[in-house]
């Protein structure tokens, strides 16, 4: 009974495998995960700090995909990680402002229906845009550093130093984003 339930979790990506010798140990393949079940348990105090810190490590869409995510595969979980989903999508919330939540809650009804082996490709492809936006930003970045360097090469000291204003307002815009 229990072999099949890791079975199961394995073939779903949840867990791990190691083999060694006859035995097989399984972990959960989510570092992020053992995290909240820690915090699941002692939500005063260590939430805040870990809710500074992803909002450190991820990008908003990053954040938003997550939140997502767990809060739609809370659904097709068991009863025992129906509970820890819902902590990990309610850490994930409050990194992000109540109106991108309500936001958010637009495209869960558009997926409620989605079938788990399609959950995560499908909210990908509602986040390209956003992703596409961020990645012609950090291009413009590029692009301004390395025409800023070209007009230093050249001593044109005024259009350098413009580029390279244009560069670090770029990279300020980037920034504020997350």
């Amino acid at each position: 009974m229990v072999y099949k339930q890791f079975s199961i979790l394995f073939k779903q990506g949840f867990i791990d495998k190691h083999k060694e010798g006859k035995d097989e140990y399984y972990e959960i393949r989510e570092p992020l995960m053992r995290i909240c079940f820690e915090i699941n348990e002692n939500p005063e105090g260590r939430a805040k700090l870990f809710v500074a810190f992803l909002k450190i490590i991820y990008d908003e869409v990053a954040r938003k995909k997550n939140y997502l995510k767990y809060k739609l595969v809370k659904s097709y979980a068991g009863s025992q990680l129906k509970s820890t989903y819902r902590s990990v999508a309610e850490i994930y919330g409050l990194t992000l402002s109540t109106q991108e939540r309500e936001k958010l809650k637009e495209i869960e009804a558009e997926l409620k229906d989605c079938p788990y082996e399609n959950l995560e490709t499908e909210i990908s492809r509602l986040f390209e845009n956003e992703q596409d936006s961020s990645i012609i930003d950090k291009k413009k970045a590029i692009l301004y550093f390395n025409s800023g360097n070209s007009n230093f090469d050249n001593k044109e000291f005024h259009k350098s130093i413009s580029d390279f204003k244009k560069n670090y307002l770029q990279k300020t815009k980037m920034l504020t984003s997350i």
